[in-house]
């Protein structure tokens, strides 16, 4: 069995593939939709004799993978250095065609609200990027837990 794959432009997709994707996603796993129409969202579909096999939802993002902070600083002054950081990556977000930026969370931090097992597992976060004022940037929403090995 040889499988093809490919990746086009969400509004690219015909009626039948969409109708198709929508409803496998309903099966698979929970999944904003709002989220589909993003520009940068692409899907990507594995088929087997031109029948659809699976289908993958992509987007560009920039992944915050950790941040340090000063440990002589004010509270005050370290998030005053954090809006300054978080108006650098909206920026290089916009100049890059991202709409969205995952910020990859220790699972302590302060903003959950759920105990967990402390066994790698962080929460990611969701922050779409727009050509707005910083105010708009900093409401964050959880998106998932991944476990890292």
């Amino acid at each position: 069995m040889s499988i093809k794959t490919t990746m086009k432009r969400f509004h690219e997709l015909d009626f039948p593939s969409l109708t198709e994707l929508l409803g496998w996603l309903k099966r698979s796993c929970p999944f904003n939709q709002s989220n589909l129409h993003s520009p940068s969202v692409r899907v990507a579909v594995a088929t087997s004799n031109g029948v659809p096999l699976a289908y993958a939802i992509v987007e560009k993002v920039l992944l915050v993978r950790a941040v340090a902070v000063n440990p002589h600083v004010s509270p005050e002054l370290a998030r005053t250095a954090g809006d300054a950081l978080d108006r650098e990556i909206a920026a290089q977000g916009i100049q890059a065609g991202v709409s969205n930026c995952i910020i990859a969370a220790p699972a302590d931090f302060p903003a959950t609200t759920q105990d967990e097992d402390d066994l790698g597992t962080v929460r990611l976060f969701e922050r779409t990027i727009r050509s707005a004022p910083v105010e708009e940037f900093n409401a964050l929403t959880e998106v998932s837990n991944v476990v890292i090995h």
